[in-house]
């Protein structure tokens, strides 16, 4: 889970690359990318490669890491992990990748996300950063903050997979299960299969 300083970090950097002032979530101008991102890792990466983000600000809303594992196998790309030093475990768990878990610093994320065919992502700051970036972005949505950042017009370069229910914006009070012990089951109910095909898709 991010700390206050990294929350922060996280907010100078969305709003350095919306132009200052009040983070807007509308995508940077490509032409302006490269003075915000560093690429010294993203070019040492083999390419093509995908990004995955399996991590979340709470366990409750990470979709299962061995579903990312089954997307990684049928994907036809290198894969990168992103995420915090507490998330490495998370890389480790999908076969061939390159981990990077809390080895970046945020400029240097912005460079790899750029730099990535595709990121696939649970719904974090880093899926917006990516949105925000230009980068083409899957993102895997539940219902707790529904619209609060994911689906959003602005994002043509994204998509969100997500299943609506009548409970959805529910700012994360579960009314179906503990949410201290169990994944949402809004994230939940996405499958493996669906998010290969849209990635797939967006691939192509």
């Amino acid at each position: 889970t991010p700390n206050a300083t990294q929350v922060g970090e996280m907010g100078k950097m969305l709003s350095l690359v919306t132009g200052g002032g009040d983070v807007d979530l509308a995508p940077v101008a490509r032409s302006d990318i490269k003075s915000i991102i560093d690429c010294s890792i993203a070019d040492k990466l083999e390419k093509p490669y995908v990004v995955f983000v399996p991590g979340a600000g709470a366990n409750c809303r990470r979709w299962p890491v061995e579903r990312f594992a089954q997307v990684a196998a049928v994907l036809k790309r290198n894969i990168v992990v992103v995420g915090t030093k507490d998330e490495a475990v998370l890389g480790e768990a999908i076969p061939r990748a390159v981990n990077l878990c809390g080895k970046t610093s945020l400029s240097q994320l912005g460079g790899i996300l750029a730099g990535a065919d595709l990121v696939v992502a649970n719904e974090t700051g880093t899926a917006t950063y990516a949105a925000v970036i230009g980068a083409r972005t899957l993102c895997l949505v539940g219902g707790g903050d529904f619209k609060a950042f994911f689906p959003n017009e602005f994002y043509k370069n994204t998509r969100s997979i997500y299943h609506h229910d009548s409970c959805f914006s529910c700012m994360w009070n579960c009314s179906k299960t503990d949410l201290s012990r169990r994944i949402a089951p809004c994230v939940d109910a996405i499958s493996a299969e669906e998010v290969c095909e849209a990635a797939l898709g967006m691939l192509s």
